[in-house]
Order: structure tokens, then C-alpha cells, then sequence
């Protein structure tokens, strides 16, 4: 993960609340397409199954990150 998605991410997944904002909605959309090679797009809002999928997929990333990350050094 690029630093500065891993950062906004880190951000996210610090801020506990159970729904997202359109501008964050829209930046899951362009992560997920462009970490898991799929062509953008935006889920239907009507069912949260498939965009909480995503987010679940991210948070995996990013923890394997943050993991490689500390074991650097780093934050």
C-alpha cells in the first residue's frame, strides 16, 4: 500500500462510527479497485454486503502492512 493510502487508511480505521461518508465511500471504491486490480466502480448503497466486504479486504491489507511496516521500524 502506497504511504499515502496507508496513512488516510490508518486515519479511517481509527475513527469509529457505523456508516461512512460519500467522500469516503468514493475513496474505498478507488483503493479496492486499484489494491485488488479491479475495474472501478461503486457498489449499490442499498446493501452494505459487498462495500463492507471491501472494507474488510483493505483492513487486511493494511494490517499486513502496518505488521511488515513495524517489523522496519516504521510506524
Amino acid at each position: 500500500m502506497e504511504d499515502i493510502d496507508f496513512d488516510w487508511w490508518a486515519d479511517f480505521v481509527n475513527i469509529k462510527k457505523n456508516s461512512i461518508e460519500d467522500d469516503e465511500y468514493l475513496k474505498i471504491c478507488q483503493l479496492h479497485s486499484h489494491y485488488f486490480n479491479h475495474s472501478f466502480r461503486k457498489p449499490c448503497k442499498c446493501s452494505p454486503k459487498e462495500i463492507n466486504r471491501w472494507i474488510k479486504d483493505l483492513n487486511e491489507l493494511y494490517d499486513n502492512q502496518r505488521s511488515t511496516r513495524m517489523g522496519e521500524g516504521g510506524s
